[in-house]
């Protein structure tokens, strides 16, 4: 109580003096709120008059009218064993109405939202309001005769022609339902690019042959078959049983199970036999002593029999494994067709031959944003395939994955941009300079984090090297633009006879 006292008559003095820290540190937190928020405006000024359209597809599986029109179709589609027409595929179970509420709670700079449907409208959906806005099929789809339409990734493939939509969208499905607040950047960022969400590895192609054996340079027996590329022409030359060989599968650095399942995880192969561990990474672990002496007994050359002994073991023990997983994952005979799985490993195959062979991912089930003018390029690139998508009425083998073909056409198509870009896009702040801090993010890009001392100031040194050598403008640095320490001289964007650098090489004349 005492000392509740001495503290009150301490402020009673000095109330004066309280009263005047109390206001700089209100003044304090206000400046420092205005700042961050500046910061963030700057950040997303630029592209704060950009409009992003939302696009929906959708269906009501249980209209009696399109049940009759799916029937009339399927009776007439003689290539239905190769189709996913299950009911699962068209439910509605009021997914949209959520979604859409969602967008609007999380995601309030959307422009506008586009519904897709065969002209269907969803009862509970307010057509006065002017954010959203219905299209049939009829509108988008390039050639009438292939409507109707039952096909998810025909319907997606034309999302691009919606009349009014902007040049860039993003793409939902109906059941995705956002839990916080989304912003453009988590699309495509100035500072990361496009954004690309990816999920598990594709399966293999055929049993024991992941696609990362194909196009490796050695020959695999096991993916020497149409559905994996005849190996990617890694078997060209090889006849008969030099096919096989024998060492080849221990030279993996790891011998991969059958990935049945999308959710299953690498795991080193072990034969258990008379208590002899083999691991297909590490080769024999472990002889115990009474087979050992055995092989002495028997034989001089213990580690040629041991080799032996372990190949017939992992033999035995891949034959074994082979018909217990055939028996485990086979099918019944009524089993729905697998088209998603099925067109995945068919884009994988497109892509393989334009792009080359190599191991790729799954897109994951999230939103994704798509530039018209880039989804045009896609489809120019793979013309008939896009073309015989469209026409396929039921999801099929044969179609392109709207999502997995886009990510890696943005990942492998190269845009060839000319300096001034370049200069433009590490210049955040705009000062027509680059700062040492933007240099450090340049140098973010050139090499592995984390950037050592010696990597900064070998590219600072490479940079006043070209000062001293070529032709340079006297020209004040901007405040803030340097550290206390820094030897750099300023590197400019102009007009003219000036001069900046990029990389290791000088550009004159922008």
């Amino acid at each position: 109580m005492v000392v509740k006292c001495r503290i009150c008559n301490l402020i009673l003095k000095h109330k004066l003096k309280v009263i005047i820290i109390f206001v700089f540190t209100l003044a304090f937190v206000n400046i420092l709120q205005v700042f961050f928020f500046q910061l963030c405006w700057d950040n997303t000024s630029k592209r704060a008059d950009e409009l992003v359209d939302v696009v929906y597809t959708w269906v009501n599986g249980s209209d009696p009218r399109f049940l009759a029109n799916l029937r009339a179709f399927l009776r007439t589609d003689v290539s239905t064993t190769t189709q996913d027409y299950s009911s699962q595929r068209f439910d509605d179970k009021y997914e949209l109405k959520f979604s859409l509420r969602s967008l609007e709670k999380y995601a309030p700079w959307v422009n506008h939202v586009y519904i897709v449907t065969n002209g269907q409208i969803p009862y509970w959906l307010n057509l006065d309001y002017e954010k959203v806005t219905v299209v049939s099929h009829e509108e988008i789809f390039a050639d009438g005769d292939d409507l109707p339409s039952f096909s998810s990734p025909a319907i997606e493939s034309h999302l691009h022609r919606i009349p009014g939509l902007t040049d860039r969208f993003v793409y939902f499905n109906d059941d995705i339902f956002l839990g916080k607040t989304v912003y453009l950047d988590d699309f495509d960022s100035s500072s990361r690019g496009f954004v690309v969400y990816l999920a598990w590895p594709l399966p293999m192609c055929s049993v024991d042959c992941p696609w990362v054996y194909v196009g490796d340079g050695q020959c695999d027996t096991s993916c020497y078959n149409s559905n994996c590329q005849m190996d990617g022409g890694d078997c060209d030359g090889y006849h008969g049983q030099s096919l096989w060989n024998g060492s080849h599968y221990w030279d993996k650095s790891e011998i991969i199970r059958y990935q049945r399942n999308f959710s299953d995880t690498k795991s080193n192969q072990r034969a258990l036999y008379q208590n002899v561990s083999v691991s297909g990474r590490l080769g024999l672990v472990s002889v115990p002593t009474r087979i050992s002496r055995l092989f002495m007994r028997n034989a001089t050359n213990v580690t040629r029999l041991v080799a032996e002994h372990n190949k017939q073991v992992i033999l035995q023990n891949k034959l074994t494994r082979r018909k217990r997983e055939q028996r485990a994952t086979a099918k019944p005979q009524s089993a729905a067709f697998d088209a998603y799985g099925a067109s995945l490993q068919h884009t994988n195959r497109v892509l393989n031959l334009k792009y080359g062979f190599r191991s790729r991912y799954a897109p994951a089930h999230s939103p994704i944003m798509i530039d018209r003018r880039i989804m045009e390029g896609l489809q120019a690139t793979f013309p008939k395939q896009f073309l015989k998508t469209s026409r396929n009425r039921f999801r099929s083998d044969d179609d392109m994955q709207y999502a997995f073909s886009y990510y890696y056409y943005v990942m492998n198509e190269k845009q060839y941009a000319d300096v001034g870009e370049i200069f433009d896009r590490f210049d955040t702040d705009g000062s027509g300079t680059w700062s040492d801090r933007e240099i450090r993010t340049l140098l973010t890009k050139l090499y592995d984090l984390p950037l050592s001392y010696g990597t900064v100031d070998h590219f600072e040194e490479l940079l006043l090297n070209c000062s001293r050598q070529l032709e340079t403008v006297e020209m004040p640095t901007p405040e803030f633009e340097r550290y206390v320490d820094s030897k750099l001289v300023s590197i400019i964007r102009a007009v003219g006879g000036a001069m900046f650098l990029v990389g290791r090489q000088p550009i004159r004349h922008l």
